[in-house]
């Protein structure tokens, strides 16, 4: 089977997992069996232009697309309505939590599959006595944001009694925000 991957960088973790169990990445998305796009709207749309026939288009929603696009944008109604057209129109969705299962049925009024993605942890590299927590995250959502905002001093406070370190990276226009 020939996967195509399209949308943000981040797309390309689920390419080792998929790798891993025989599944050739290609990157002309013309020549794959399967299409999977991970943002909403006009990536959808973009692999549909370049999906063939018999090709599946599927999308792997990993974020709250709908409180993201209410904090951060004046067209919210649009691309509200929006997104149920071009949702419906992919073969398959997928979604990485129970949670984004139920914001999908009541957005949208279909029913995705549920599918995390798995991660090998080695902690065989840490030879360090430090306990060390690093949280990756972008700065562009105020909502995904937020809590960090919130829980920082408590996760802190813990971290601090047990000699943790607490390092978090990312950039995007709320990161002065946490800093």
């Amino acid at each position: 089977m020939k996967v195509a991957l399209m949308g943000s960088p981040r797309i390309d973790r689920i390419g080792n997992p998929l790798k891993s169990v025989g599944v050739e990445l290609v990157d002309d998305p013309k020549t794959a069996d399967v299409i999977v796009v991970d943002t909403p709207g006009f990536m959808i749309l973009k692999g549909l232009l370049a999906k063939r026939k018999g090709a599946r288009l599927v999308l792997r929603l990993r974020g709250d697309y709908w409180k993201e696009i209410k904090t951060e944008s004046c067209f919210y109604k649009i691309r509200s309505k929006i997104s149920r057209i071009t949702f419906r129109l992919c073969d398959d969705v997928i979604v990485v939590s129970n949670y984004l299962r139920r914001r999908v049925i009541e957005e949208v009024g279909i029913f995705p599959k549920v599918a995390g993605v798995p991660v090998k942890e080695d902690l065989s590299c840490c030879e360090s006595e430090e306990f060390n927590v690093l949280t990756i995250t972008n700065f562009n959502y105020i909502e995904k944001i937020r809590p960090l905002i919130e829980f920082g001093d408590a996760i802190d406070d813990v971290l601090r009694e047990i000699d943790g370190n607490w390092l978090v990276a990312g950039k995007g226009k709320y990161v002065d925000l946490f800093l």
